[in-house]
């Protein structure tokens, strides 16, 4: 498969063309200056509290503390951030605080503060849509895993926090991860004392799961409050909590949701991306079983989002069994091969090594993201061969299913009106 590479894009002719320029025509051209500015700010601080709640941060390799965070499990005082540019009315209120480097955390907490001023506000051009979820899964649900969590997390009031996914439904393989949602909710700024316990608890919780899985991708998802009075829930959709495990706070959440108008598919374009890198490393004998278990997820989560993509918002589970609605046959190989990694993920070669880096990441005083780091670098190489899992012939399917979900964003496009002409994909 050809595809050319810029800006850290892999893309076919046919992409390239407009994509680049769609990403700034679709989604945001519809709203006035005042209101993309406001919808930045919301975006930015939801962005930088879910890396503080896991321990992400910007500084410095090279900087004292900067290592020292990264390593020690130390206070959150220490956390760093990337600055924020002031481009518009409210913008520039955050910029008071989050403008000029180093972002600290005792800034991002003013800068919540500031910016709840506005942000409990909408512009009325941000169409809502009130929204409900009952969540009826993990009745009774006791495990050591849950219990586990629990002991870290601060009392319910701070947050509602919620396990999701296989590991909610009991489920859950070798393979499987652990998913969550964690609502913060405005008490838990209150203070600034208050602020660093509830993201130093949380910070724990993201570190257990690297025990738990030591090669897991992400940390916790968060919305908070002022996510949940204007939300676009293009990353994590509510409907997920429906069977999930609620160990802090309530089993309704409600929110009013945002009516997107013709916003990009940026979650769906960046999984298509990561699937295309990690086909090419896996293809080029370079990927290890960290870089193998991104590939098979992101081949797993793509059904969902290009049905997402089409208005209908629906489990990974049900999206994989009705995949066949929007892919070739070919394209199906990768979804059916992904499967089969899924169920015999436990008997891949160097299986045993994650089994020892789960115990070390018991050990260590380590953050969340180094942790992962260590992972990345130390896990088993694999290499493509003639037996299942790791199958070299299925990566010209991968490339196609990753082409099948770019010709649905193209398509998408079109129908809204964000491109005037779009040639067929072949």
């Amino acid at each position: 498969m050809s595809y050319r590479s810029e800006n850290g894009w892999l893309m076919r002719e046919q992409e390239f063309s407009f994509i680049v320029d769609l990403r700034t025509k679709w989604g945001m051209s519809d709203y006035s200056p005042e209101c993309e500015d406001w919808i930045f700010c919301q975006n930015t601080l939801h962005n930088l509290a879910r890396c503080l709640i896991n321990g992400e941060t910007a500084a410095s390799r090279k900087s004292l503390a900067g290592l020292f965070y990264r390593y020690l499990l130390s206070t959150p005082r220490l956390w760093r951030g990337s600055s924020v540019p002031g481009v518009g009315r409210y913008s520039r209120r955050l910029q008071k605080h989050l403008g000029d480097p180093p972002l600290t955390f005792h800034k991002l907490y003013a800068a919540i503060n500031e910016a709840e001023l506005f942000l409990q506000s909408p512009p009325p051009e941000l169409e809502t849509t009130p929204y409900s979820i009952s969540i009826n899964g993990g009745a009774g649900t006791s495990s050591s895993l849950m219990n586990s969590i629990r002991a870290r997390l601060p009392p319910a009031g701070d947050i509602s926090f919620y396990i999701h996914g296989s590991m909610a439904t009991g489920d859950n393989t070798p393979f499987s991860d652990v998913d969550d949602l964690v609502l913060l909710h405005r008490s838990s700024w209150s203070s600034h004392t208050q602020f660093e316990r509830v993201a130093r608890s949380l910070e724990k919780v993201a570190v257990l799961y690297q025990a738990v899985d030591p090669l897991q991708h992400h940390g916790h998802w968060l919305y908070t409050d002022l996510d949940l009075l204007c939300l676009d829930q293009t990353d994590i959709p509510l409907h997920i909590l429906a069977s999930a495990v609620p160990l802090v706070g309530s089993r309704l959440v409600e929110a009013s949701v945002r009516k997107l108008r013709t916003q990009f598919p940026e979650t769906l374009w960046s999984i298509i991306q990561e699937v295309r890198r990690d086909a090419f490393l896996f293809s080029s004998g370079l990927a290890n079983l960290y870089i193998l278990k991104n590939l098979v997820s992101g081949i797993s989560l793509l059904p969902a989002l290009a049905f997402q993509l089409r208005g209908t918002l629906i489990d990974k589970r049900t999206a994989i069994n009705r995949s066949s609605n929007l892919f070739s046959q070919f394209a199906m190989d990768a979804i059916s091969w992904a499967s089969t990694v899924r169920s015999s993920w436990g008997e891949c070669p160097g299986f045993s090594r994650i089994r020892i880096l789960s115990k070390i990441n018991r050990i260590l005083p380590w953050r969340r993201n180094a942790m992962e780091g260590l992972a990345r670098r130390w896990s088993p190489a694999v290499r493509p061969g003639p037996r299942v899992p790791l199958v070299a012939s299925i990566v010209p399917a991968i490339y196609t299913l990753t082409d099948e979900c770019a010709n649905l964003i193209l398509g998408a496009a079109c129908q809204s009106g964000a491109v005037g002409h779009l040639s067929s994909s072949k």
